[in-house]
């Protein structure tokens, strides 16, 4: 099914979706955006193409990430802005975005996110920003390749707010930096509970590849 017919199928859907959610004690008149209490969640079974540019909001405690076909889709950014709902993104196609800036901002429920493809990426600006509760993170493989280097500072307030990062992510993401050793120097920051808890070898996995490390 390619996307017009995906597209179809939502318009045929809305009117059943919109009697649903006023059963769930949504209001009668307005949008979709307008019935985000009343989603509890979002289950669909084939995987549907995204459209590049697409953002979701917080309008479900729990979608589904890997019925997406991610292959579609380069600029991720404010892809999950703000779904105070969102506990996990898992992505289970291929993945290769170029923009990942506020991919995730004020998504102060996530928990979970995979391991992504980060080759392409050249912007990053408050990826994870008040990620409060963000946990596991899988790596950010490669991240660095393709930055666009005449930000400086374009990795440095990824972080902010993640004060539930464990020792195994923060692993996860220096172990999968790009080589910067022949580049401008790249800094990653991290809140002081989560940096205080990295030892100097743990740093030196980072710092060798050319990337300072330090503490908001």
């Amino acid at each position: 099914m390619n996307t017009a017919e995906y597209l179809n199928t939502l318009i045929e859907c809305k009117e059943d979706m919109k009697v649903a959610l006023i059963e769930q004690g949504a209001p009668p008149t307005g949008g979709l955006s307008t019935y985000a209490d009343a989603i509890d969640n979002i289950v669909i079974e084939d995987k549907i193409p995204l459209v590049d540019g697409t953002i979701f909001f917080n309008t479900a405690s729990n979608i589904d990430f890997s019925i997406f076909d991610f292959s579609t889709i380069k600029n991720c950014n404010n892809f999950c802005y703000n779904m105070e709902k969102l506990t996990e993104f898992n992505v289970t196609t291929e993945f290769y975005p170029d923009n990942m800036s506020d991919m995730f901002e004020n998504c102060t429920s996530l928990n979970n996110v995979c391991s992504i493809d980060a080759s392409n990426v050249e912007y990053c600006y408050d990826m994870f920003y008040k990620c409060k509760n963000l946990k596991n993170l899988g790596g950010l493989i490669n991240l660095g390749k393709n930055l666009d280097l005449s930000y400086p500072t374009i990795t440095t307030d990824m972080f902010i707010g993640c004060t539930n990062l464990t020792h195994e992510s923060i692993l996860n993401i220096f172990n999968n930096l790009y080589d910067m050793s022949n580049n401008i120097i790249l800094q990653l920051q991290f809140e002081p509970n989560i940096f205080n808890m990295l030892s100097a070898e743990d740093i030196a996995i980072a710092t060798n590849k050319g990337w300072a490390i330090s503490s908001y």
